[in-house]
């Protein structure tokens, strides 16, 4: 590491001290906004079945309609 430090023009110390200190905090890169991600693909998953139940609704609305209409009312 000595030798990388010195091709940077960079003390050891500060690598060391910015290593401490990413690894001290790195969980924070991969939380940050998780909750608000997680509350949003609930809610559009909650969306997604509301459709999905329109959906079957209207198909059997318009195969009934459609038997109606080729048959008697």
């Amino acid at each position: 590491m000595a030798e990388a430090c010195r091709a940077y023009g960079m003390a050891e110390s500060l690598f060391y001290r910015w290593q401490r200190e990413f690894l001290e905090n790195a969980h924070a890169a991969f939380t940050s906004g998780c909750a608000e991600q997680e509350a949003r693909i609930r809610e559009l998953e909650r969306l997604a079945g509301q459709l999905a139940l329109e959906l079957e609704v209207l198909k059997k609305a318009s195969g009934l309609y459609r038997q109606r209409k080729g048959g008697s009312w």
